[in-house]
């Protein structure tokens, strides 16, 4: 019997909304003040995806784990000011890169599953 059970995803995830919430109260009070707090958005998929690679499911879901830390990365890169330009021009050649990449891992999933039978 096969089970989908992911606990370092719901770990990760349940740990990430506890501190951006408890961020957002300690703002609201006046104890601590983090600045502009919605130019970090992009880190909830950067721990999307790395939740996704502790716990995948199969090789796609490495791959989509890769793709949501790239997207993380572009967007908080261009929110701090560190890339120049639209966001488009950093997403199609990465694109076109993880389409790639999913073609080779559904290829090798294959062949993998082939020898195992």
């Amino acid at each position: 019997m096969h089970t989908n059970f992911r606990p370092w995803g719901g770990i990760l995830m349940g740990a990430t909304f506890v501190a951006i919430g408890s961020m957002f109260l300690l703002q609201n009070f006046g104890i601590a003040y983090f600045g502009s707090i919605w130019q970090f958005w992009p880190v909830m998929l950067i721990v999307m995806g790395v939740a996704r690679m502790l716990s995948p499911r199969c090789g796609s879901g490495i791959l989509s784990g890769l793709m949501l830390i790239g997207l993380g990365v572009i967007f908080l890169l261009r929110n701090l000011g560190i890339l120049y330009g639209g966001v488009g021009a950093y997403i199609w050649p990465l694109g076109m890169i993880a389409f790639g990449v999913s073609m080779l891992v559904r290829r090798l999933d294959r062949q993998s599953q082939g020898r195992l039978q």
